[in-house]
């Protein structure tokens, strides 16, 4: 073999070997000052008596702004899963609005409104598991999948029941867009959705840690936290973009919501 390139194949496997073991130490470090960190922030809240009742996510340090733009729904398709292959259709200045009987669609610039009276209501009432199942099917049918919903919350009354649910992006809760659905006792079942959809998002920004977050946002002592969720928010009114937001739920059921970015505590 030559010498000259058995000696220059030498040197590139080393550097490569060297680059590795360079960007694996840098790796181990930074792991190691997290987990160091992780465990003054634990030690830091038991000196406050503030209990974390929840598995505190590993999520990336690294996160995305997003940008919503209207979602294009098939009327058509709409039509069909409301009324069948019937519909009358009126059209507005507010809004577009296909009519039949009871039921109905109505899409405006800032949400759709569905009112469907379905065969078997008055049995699904009887049963919130089967009513949630129910829930579930039709959703797909509109074009939302299981796993894009997080079910916030169920309710139920002698006249009604309701379910809420946040839209998921990448894992990610959308805190801004969400879906109301409640079934009447008389079988008819009415959706409340956004119209919202991302569109593309930015370059990766760098957000602060759950860990970090509850170090900073002054919890009272003896606070109990149920869950700490990321996801995305809206912060001012008519922003273009949603920003990386950590939600804090209470054991109270109180939401505290957080600019993952800089720490700061957000209304509402």
């Amino acid at each position: 073999m030559d010498w000259a390139r058995a000696k220059t194949i030498l040197i590139v496997t080393f550097l490569i070997l060297n680059i590795f073991l360079s960007a694996t130490i840098i790796y181990t470090n930074k792991n190691s000052q997290a987990a160091e960190y992780n465990r003054y922030a634990i030690e830091y809240l038991n000196s406050r008596n503030i209990q974390i009742a929840t598995d505190l996510k590993n999520t990336s340090e690294k996160a995305r702004r997003i940008l919503y733009t209207t979602r294009e729904f098939n009327l058509s398709k709409l039509s069909q899963v409301v009324f069948g292959n019937q519909e009358v259709r009126k059209t507005s200045v507010e809004a577009i609005v296909y009519e039949k009987g009871n039921e109905r669609i109505e899409l405006t610039d800032d949400r759709l409104k569905i009112t469907d009276q379905i065969d078997h209501g008055k049995k699904l009432f009887n049963n919130m598991d089967d009513f949630r199942k129910e829930v579930y099917s039709y959703l797909a049918k509109l074009g939302y999948k299981k796993r894009n919903l997080s079910l916030v919350s169920e309710l139920e009354s002698e006249d009604a029941k309701h379910l809420t649910f946040l839209i998921k992006y990448q894992g990610a809760l959308l805190f801004d867009q969400e879906i109301n659905i409640s079934l009447s006792k008389d079988g008819i079942l009415e959706l409340f959705l956004p119209v919202k959809i991302v569109k593309k998002y930015t370059a990766p920004i760098e957000i602060i840690t759950p860990y970090q977050l509850l170090v900073m946002a002054n919890l009272p002592e003896g606070t109990i936290v149920s869950s700490v969720d990321f996801g995305y928010r809206q912060i001012n009114e008519g922003e273009l973009y949603a920003t990386p937001v950590w939600r804090v739920v209470l054991d109270n059921n109180n939401h505290l919501y957080f600019n993952a970015l800089t720490g700061e505590k957000l209304d509402g």
